[in-house]
């Protein structure tokens, strides 16, 4: 017979949804009560970047349906919601600094009400993930099948804002160390060219980093 837990106790899920309700009314909540529609939004790279979404309508819907066996595995997809949006959006913008005041909001009720957390030490945004390997490595096969001037743009962005991780080698040409790269300029490159680049969007006569500071 296995002892493996099925599900929440009663006193467990009862405190669950008074903390999702309780974030839910959040002022910085909006962002994430439900999936990104990141496709209306045009955000075409948000797949590539965040490999598992989460949301907070979908926590409810897990909790509903059983799909959780204990509180832990309901605050791991919870820290999933902040931890994605701020490995997606840079540091400066609002909803990365919404995601922080999430987080804040979600331990503050669970100190008040005696719900035992486990939260992991916050990342480093300068510390890799395994995820941000594998995109990082994406990026850089794609830039080889940019042409010279799309190439052109992202260099100098990268020289403009992150200038160490770029190699002068023999002969005039140039290597793009892209996990030298500090995650805010990763994110821009990623996020404003790679995409707009290969479609088309971005004039080849466009100074790329002007482009980024009127987006």
């Amino acid at each position: 017979m296995s002892n493996k837990r099925q599900g929440l106790s009663r006193d467990e899920s009862n405190r669950i949804q008074g903390l999702l309700k309780y974030l839910e009314e959040q002022n910085e909540s909006m962002d994430f009560i439900q999936p990104l529609d990141y496709k209306s939004l045009g955000l075409d790279d948000y797949p590539l970047i965040i490999k598992k979404p989460m949301d907070l309508s979908t926590v409810k819907k897990n909790l509903k349906n059983v799909r959780y066996n204990s509180p832990e595995e309901v605050f791991e997809d919870l820290m999933l919601i902040w931890d994605n949006c701020r490995t997606y959006n840079m540091s400066d913008s609002p909803v990365y600094h919404h995601a922080e005041s999430m987080e804040r909001h979600m331990i503050r009720y669970c100190n008040m009400h005696a719900i035992t957390i486990e939260i992991p030490a916050k990342r480093s945004r300068s510390e890799p993930t395994t995820n941000d390997y594998q995109v990082r490595m994406d990026f850089a096969e794609s830039m080889k099948r940019l042409s010279p001037k799309k190439n052109a743009l992202i260099v100098e962005c990268i020289q403009k804002t992150c200038p160490t991780a770029i190699v002068n080698l023999s002969e005039g040409r140039l290597q793009i160390k892209v996990n030298s790269l500090d995650p805010d300029t990763f994110s821009t490159v990623f996020q404003y060219f790679l995409y707009r680049i290969s479609n088309a969007a971005l004039s080849e006569h466009e100074e790329p980093y002007k482009k980024l500071k009127e987006s």
